[in-house]
């Protein structure tokens, strides 16, 4: 009986349901970007000023439907293995996720958007910074409706030449080396 296999933990009268799911979605589109997965993100433009020899500062603006996409996104995956009390696992409506999780996952997206176009930028402008970048706090706008933008300012290794090595005269001096130091 069904009774039965239900309290033997038995789950096969139970039917798979694979209509039902939505498609995955494009890597890009993930929240899960991992270390080495650098695609050109759409919806972004990127400059760059040159304040020194050793100092740049890249100014980033992305669209609000980039931002939005990716909040969206990070909501349904959060929905996806969301336990509310009242709702099955999986099965939590994404309104009431964007109410109690909306602010963190937006935060969680706007971090990773910066870290995805740094590390675009760098390898776009084939810049080597040295340490880790600065925000700009004064500059990072996130409004509503407009896009979001925001600078980082780098350090990076100096673009020198080097001279012909070949003929520079070295001179080296031989310490004098006497008795005493030899026996002690």
């Amino acid at each position: 009986t069904v009774l039965g296999r239900i309290h033997r933990g038995d789950s096969s009268h139970k039917r798979r349901r694979t209509a039902s799911r939505p498609p995955l979605e494009p890597a890009a589109a993930r929240m899960d970007h991992g270390p080495f997965a650098i695609t050109r993100m759409d919806g972004m433009s990127c400059t760059l000023t040159v304040d020194g020899p050793c100092r740049r500062t890249l100014s980033f603006t992305i669209d609000r439907a980039t931002v939005d996409a990716q909040v969206q996104a990070g909501l349904r995956e959060l929905a996806g293995r969301a336990k509310f009390k009242g709702f099955r696992p999986g099965h939590v409506p994404l309104d009431l996720v964007r109410k109690t999780h909306g602010r963190a996952v937006a935060e969680d997206v706007r971090r990773d958007l910066m870290s995805r176009a740094f590390q675009e930028a760098v390898s776009e402008h084939k810049l080597r910074p040295v340490g880790e970048p600065v925000l700009n706090l004064q500059q990072l706008q996130d409004e509503g409706g407009g896009p979001f933008t925001f600078s980082l300012e780098i350090e990076v290794v100096p673009d020198f030449e080097l001279g012909q090595l070949a003929g520079l005269p070295v001179t080296v001096e031989l310490p004098q080396v006497d008795v005493g130091l030899v026996e002690s």
